[in-house]
Formats: C-alpha cells, sequence, structure tokens
C-alpha cells in the first residue's frame, strides 16, 4: 500500500491535492501513521478550500486521531477542523476543539498559532450568544499576535473585538475598531479582512441609520470578495446589503439579496449562514405581504 501512495504522488503531478484522501489511505493501511497523518491534513484542506465542510472534518479527525501528538502541521488541522465545525453549525464542538487548540499552541510556544486558536475560540462563543466572552477571547487573540507582530492573526482579532462590541451595543468602540481594522489591512495588504473590515463599518453605520454610507461599505467589500472569489464573505455581504434594501422598505431587493446569500450557503455547505438567511428571507417575504 505505501508504494501504491508513493505512486499516486508521483503519477498525479499538479492534481495530487485531488488525491490525498486516498493516498492517506494507503498510508494509513501501510501503517506509516505520520504520512497517512499529514496526506489526511491535506485533504481536509483541499475540502475547506473547494467549500466540502463534512469532509473536511472527515479528514481532519483522521489526521488527529492517528497520532495527536506528533501529528504534522497539528495547530493547522485543529485551526480547520474548528472553522469547518463552526460553518457546520457545531458550535460546542468547535468550542472544544480550539481550546484544545490553545493547550497544545501554548505547550509548543507557538504565539501566532496561540492568536488563531483564540481568535477560534471568540468566533465560536459568539455564535453561542458569549459577547462577552467573545470579546475577552479576542483580546487574548491580539495580545498574541503582537507578541510576534503577526498581522493577519492581529487583523483577525481586531475584526472580533469590533463584532463583539457591535453585538454588545457599543457603536463607539465598534466604530474605531473597524476604521483602525480597515487602516491595518488597507497598509499590510491583506484584502480578505479589509472586506471583514467594510462589512463591519457598513454595520455600524447601518446600525446608525446611515444607510447610504453603509451600503458604500458593503458594496466595497462585495467587490473585493468578488474579485478573491470568496463565496463566504460574498454570503455575508449580499445578506447584509438585503438588510440595507429592507430597512429603506425595498424589500423586492431585499428578498432577491436574501435569496443570494441563501443560494450560495447551500451551494457551499454553509448552515450556519443558511440559519440567518432563512430568517431575513421570512422577514423580507412578510414585508412584502
Amino acid at each position: 500500500h505505501a508504494q501504491v501512495a508513493e505512486a499516486l504522488i508521483e503519477l498525479s503531478g499538479e492534481r495530487v491535492m485531488e488525491y490525498a484522501g486516498r493516498i492517506g489511505e494507503h498510508f494509513e493501511i501501510a501503517q506509516q501513521h505520520d504520512k497517512a497523518a499529514h496526506w489526511y491534513g491535506q485533504a481536509g484542506k483541499q475540502a475547506q478550500e473547494t467549500y466540502a465542510p463534512e469532509t473536511a472534518i472527515k479528514y481532519y479527525r483522521k489526521a488527529i486521531a492517528l497520532n495527536p501528538e506528533q501529528t504534522p502541521h497539528l495547530l493547522e488541522i485543529y485551526s480547520g477542523l474548528g472553522e469547518m465545525l463552526i460553518v457546520q453549525a457545531r458550535y460546542e464542538d468547535a468550542l472544544a476543539t480550539f481550546t484544545t487548540m490553545r493547550g497544545a499552541a501554548e505547550q509548543q510556544n507557538d504565539q501566532r498559532n496561540l492568536a488563531r486558536a483564540w481568535c477560534g475560540t471568540a468566533s465560536a462563543q459568539a455564535a453561542l450568544g458569549d459577547h462577552h466572552g467573545t470579546l475577552a477571547s479576542a483580546m487574548f487573540a491580539e495580545q498574541a499576535a503582537r507578541e510576534v507582530d503577526a498581522a493577519e492573526e492581529l487583523a483577525l482579532a481586531l475584526w472580533m473585538q469590533g463584532r463583539s462590541s457591535f453585538r454588545l451595543g457599543d457603536v463607539d468602540s465598534t466604530l474605531s475598531l473597524g476604521e483602525q481594522m480597515l487602516a491595518y489591512t488597507t497598509d499590510h495588504d491583506l484584502p480578505r479582512l479589509q472586506a471583514r473590515s467594510l462589512n463591519l463599518l457598513g454595520a455600524i453605520h447601518n446600525m446608525l441609520g446611515h444607510y447610504e454610507q453603509a451600503e458604500e461599505y458593503f458594496g466595497r467589500g462585495l467587490g473585493l470578495c468578488i474579485m478573491l472569489n470568496d463565496h463566504r464573505q460574498m454570503m455575508d455581504l449580499s445578506n447584509n446589503l438585503g438588510v440595507i434594501a429592507e430597512a429603506k422598505g425595498e424589500y423586492d431587493l431585499a428578498l432577491r439579496r436574501y435569496q443570494e446569500a441563501l443560494d450560495i450557503a447551500r451551494r457551499i455547505g454553509n448552515r450556519d449562514g443558511e440559519l440567518v438567511f432563512l430568517s431575513n428571507l421570512g422577514a423580507a417575504r412578510l414585508g412584502l405581504g
């Protein structure tokens, strides 16, 4: 079986990632657990990037189960698993995964992944409605990220703080964090996170009743996500443009925007988003009588 795995690697060439799961299976049967864990991790990443969350979870769990202490890239695997569990609306499982990841990162003194684990913890807490806990976790993430000047993780921590402040109704903090994050992500050329900052600023301006400004921020963010082919954020921003349309009484437009978001959620297997968009779609239908 090891020879079959090696042959698959050699023959697959640039398409080797498409066969990562099968390669991992052959190495596992051959009792070469380190190599099996590596390829299962790669299969999980491939599934995550192609919006197949259930498949990603399966392979990430296989990678961890083989040898949790020695699995290559263990912290990245925990991160991917936690993110996919949130997408599948399995919030308690995600929280447990990120808690385990934090312990592993602390043991390895890996501040970058510790920051990412705290961000994941914050994301799971937010989904569970624990916004005070979210804010505290995001602050821990910021502290860890600043220690090693981890730009992406720092931007993510600022976004999590801004989102939790928004949920807690702290307008001034949300606005400040959104503007700080937009400047930071622009300076550090982080377009995916720049789109998140635009989304956050749109949300706070919508809360303030500044609908034109909110629509401008959401539109800029959506344009970035279309360019990046980032379906996850395209989904969220389409929904938020629907919120603006609904606030202005434009229920036909709101209905179209919510339906766009729902279609993307179903296409990429995002059950977490599907819950929200179905609710918003129902509200738009009520608006139309």
